[in-house]
C-alpha cells in the first residue's frame, strides 16, 4: 500500500496519507464550475467522480450536467468559461466521445437514450455556437460535429468573410437519428427527427423533412418515408415479421 498518494478529480484535490483520505477544494479548478448529477430518486449530486468520463475545467461559470443512468467508456469532456453541457439518461454506451476543444459561451446539449461508438464535438473556432441532439440518437463510429470552419473564406473585393456560421446557432440533430460511421456534420446543419445519415456522409445544410435517409458529401436526401430500428435486419424479421 501506498504510504501517500495525491489525485485530483472534477474539482477536488484528494490526499491519501497511510490510508487516510483527506480531499480539498482545489479553487484553481473550480471557478464557478459545477458537475451535477442527478440521480434516479431526484435527489443532484455536486461534484462527483463520473465514472469513464473524464471532466476538466479551463475556465470559470460553466456547467456540465449528468442524468441517472449512464454508461460513459473512455470520454472527455473540457471545458472553458460559460460553458453547458448535459447528457440525458441512458442505458447504452457512450464510447470514446470527446468534448474537448470547446470555445467560451458555448453549449452541447444531448437527450436521453444516446449512444455513439467514437466521435468528437469541436467547438474551439467561435463562441455562442450550439450542438444540441435530440431524444433516441444512435451514433456509429469515427463521428465529427463542427459548428464553424476554423478558417475563413473572404470575398475578394469586400473583404467581407463569406462562411461565417449562424450565431447564435451551430448544429441540429433531432430525434431518433441514426448517423452512420465517419459521418461529418458541420456549421448550420440540421438533421431531422426519425432520418438516417449514411456512412461517410457530409452535412453541409439544413433538412427539414422527416423520415428520411440523407447521403452523399454533401449529403442529399436518397430516400423518404422511412423509419429505423437498433436492432439488425434479421432479429427484426423474426421479432416483427414473423
Amino acid at each position: 500500500m501506498k504510504l501517500f498518494s495525491i489525485r485530483k478529480d472534477n474539482v477536488h484535490i484528494v490526499f491519501t496519507v497511510f490510508g487516510i483520505r483527506i480531499k480539498f477544494l482545489n479553487l484553481r479548478r473550480c471557478g464557478n464550475n459545477v458537475v451535477l448529477l442527478h440521480k434516479r430518486d431526484g435527489s443532484v449530486k455536486r461534484n462527483p467522480r463520473i465514472k469513464g468520463l473524464e471532466i476538466k475545467f479551463k475556465g470559470e461559470n460553466s456547467t456540465v450536467e449528468i442524468y441517472e443512468p449512464y454508461k460513459f467508456v473512455n470520454c472527455k469532456i473540457k471545458c472553458k468559461d460559460n460553458n453547458y453541457i448535459k447528457f440525458g439518461p441512458t442505458s447504452f454506451p457512450i464510447q470514446n466521445f470527446n468534448i474537448t476543444k470547446i470555445n467560451h459561451y458555448n453549449k452541447v446539449i444531448i437527450g436521453k437514450n444516446f449512444s455513439v461508438v467514437s466521435g468528437d464535438i469541436i467547438l474551439e473556432d467561435e463562441t455562442g455556437l450550439n450542438v444540441i441532439i435530440g431524444d433516441d440518437c444512435m451514433f456509429s463510429s469515427g463521428i465529427l460535429i463542427r459548428p464553424s470552419d476554423g478558417h475563413t473564406i473572404i470575398d475578394k473585393n469586400s473583404g467581407l468573410p463569406l462562411n461565417a456560421p449562424i450565431i447564435p446557432g451551430g448544429v441540429e440533430i433531432g430525434n431518433r437519428v441514426w448517423l452512420g460511421m465517419e459521418v461529418c456534420v458541420l456549421k448550420n446543419s440540421k438533421v431531422p427527427n426519425d432520418s438516417v445519415v449514411g456512412a461517410k456522409s457530409l452535412v453541409t445544410k439544413r433538412f427539414d423533412e422527416s423520415n428520411v435517409v440523407i447521403a452523399g458529401a454533401p449529403a442529399k436526401i436518397v430516400k423518404h418515408n422511412i423509419i429505423w430500428d437498433r436492432r439488425n435486419t434479421e432479429t427484426y424479421i423474426k421479432e416483427e415479421l414473423s
